[in-house]
Parts: C-alpha cells; sequence; structure tokens
C-alpha cells in the first residue's frame, strides 16, 4: 500500500497526477518562456537535461541565471532531475541555462 504525498499549496494528497498540456523547449542563455498555463493547471513536471534556471509568474517572464553572492527571483534547477513546481493557472514559465544549453520537458498536471 503507497502514502499520498502531502504538499501544503495544492491539495491535501495527490496520489498520481492527472497530465495534461506537455511542452518541450529548447534553452539557451537568452531566456525561452512557455505559456499561458491551463485554467485547470497547479502544478508542473518539468525536466530539464542541463543545470538551468526557472521563474514562474503571471504574464510575461524572463528567467536569469543568478552568480555567486547575488539574489534573485529565478529558482535553480539540476539537470537529469524531475521537479514539482506549484503555479497558477495561466502562469507562464520561463527559462534560461546555467552554463550548458539544454531541452526541458514540462507537463501541466492538476
Amino acid at each position: 500500500m503507497s502514502t499520498g504525498a502531502r504538499s501544503d499549496l495544492n491539495q491535501t494528497y495527490f496520489q498520481a497526477l492527472v497530465p495534461g498540456n506537455s511542452w518541450t523547449l529548447d534553452f539557451t542563455n537568452t531566456s525561452a518562456q512557455v505559456g499561458p498555463f491551463a485554467s485547470t493547471t497547479t502544478l508542473v513536471s518539468i525536466f530539464p537535461t542541463q543545470d538551468c534556471w526557472v521563474k514562474i509568474g503571471s504574464g510575461a517572464q524572463t528567467a536569469a541565471a543568478i552568480s555567486s553572492g547575488a539574489s534573485g527571483t529565478s529558482v535553480f534547477c539540476p539537470g537529469g532531475i524531475q521537479n514539482f513546481l506549484g503555479v497558477d493557472p495561466s502562469d507562464y514559465l520561463a527559462i534560461v541555462r546555467n552554463a550548458t544549453s539544454g531541452t526541458i520537458y514540462i507537463c501541466e498536471c492538476t
């Protein structure tokens, strides 16, 4: 028997995710974006092939790599690791490489 994963930002428990739209986006040293997400999307699954920086928000977004000792609003996502990020419906996701260009696979979940 499995136990559901707790998420304070979404539903109390989620046992399985319902996949929605999927996106594939190549990223380089220039910020690229996808969106808007569907009106029912509250979570996205992302899988970048290389280290990258991601920013999520309403309207057009620009992701920026954050150098050592600096601060910013982009989130670092290591390459080769699946991440789940909470989003609001109609948000956009922007991405930029850390050092090496790659591809990110995004799946909207409800």
